[in-house]
């Protein structure tokens, strides 16, 4: 059975009863009615029908931030309403937050709604996103104590598994014209939990969930995403796993100065040790 996990983003006003802000089964995250709340002393704000449609967005906003998401990525919404003469208001200011991909929508008239609120709008979204993905810590970044044995590749001693978020921030900080390799990424890590190595595969996975979360981000059409062509395979190697496939990467790659070149099955960028980035913090 599914695990369900509650969601209680910080930004969002308190609850007025026994429930949660959302609730995540699985794959599939459903976000409690918002009504016009200010999340900074819990009144409901005044104004038209317009306002307090801007108010409940602004505040399921603060739910899909919390999880990494856009209005993009929800599937159905449910509108209550307690005066249908009031639709066109609602309506305009509903479509500046859903721009693309549109959900599908029910509109209901209710006779009344807590607070004596106007409006109300819940949500729902499917499948874990990948911003979703590198947005849960799972507990981490953690420090452990590995023995050497068999099996054991990775090394010896005091070894972190970072959080997707710090390796994510990494490859962020990688400027144009320069190249990192999983190596890179985990000297720096160990540096900054004082471990002896880091963890080499949970990196890598970590480094991969990055690079979909910034090809989702530019989807949206945010301006500046993670440059995740930048962040290479040990070796120097182009990861044919990265959003795009070789191609796409060597041709970023390109455009930024590097030399591509092939060597058996692999992609690499030639003499990519000139080009190592080695300030990453």
């Amino acid at each position: 059975m599914a695990t369900k996990s509650i969601i209680k983003p910080k930004n969002s006003p308190a609850a007025l009863g026994p429930y949660n802000h959302a609730v995540r089964v699985g794959d599939l995250l459903f976000c409690a009615g918002q009504i016009p709340i200010c999340p900074q002393d819990g009144n409901l704000v005044t104004g038209d029908i317009k306002v307090q449609t801007d108010r409940v967005l602004q505040n399921i906003k603060a739910i899909l931030d919390d999880q990494g998401l856009t209005f993009a990525n929800v599937v159905k919404s449910t509108v209550f309403m307690t005066n249908l003469g009031d639709f066109a208001g609602m309506n305009e200011i509903y479509a500046k937050y859903f721009t693309e991909n549109f959900p599908a929508r029910s509109t209901v008239q209710v006779a009344a709604l807590p607070k004596a609120a106007t409006v109300e709008i819940e949500v729902m979204k499917p499948k874990k996103s990948w911003r979703e993905k590198l947005a849960d810590d799972k507990g981490l970044p953690k420090v452990c104590e590995v023995r050497a044995g068999k099996g054991i590749r990775a090394g010896a001693g005091r070894m972190v598994i970072a959080a997707p978020r710090e390796v994510a921030a990494l490859m962020r900080q990688v400027p144009k014209g320069r190249v990192v390799t999983i190596n890179e990424l985990r000297a720096a890590l160990a540096k900054k939990h004082g471990a002896d190595f880091t963890c080499p595969i949970t990196t890598g996975i970590f480094s991969w969930i990055a690079a979909h979360a910034a090809a989702e981000d530019e989807a949206d059409g945010k301006k500046r995403i993670t440059p995740y062509w930048r962040t290479l395979k040990m070796g120097g190697e182009v990861n044919p796993k990265y959003p795009g496939g070789v191609a796409a990467l060597a041709k970023l790659l390109r455009a930024e100065g590097h030399k591509i070149v092939s060597k058996g099955k692999r992609t690499l960028v030639a003499d990519h040790e000139k080009k190592l980035f080695t300030k990453l913090r």
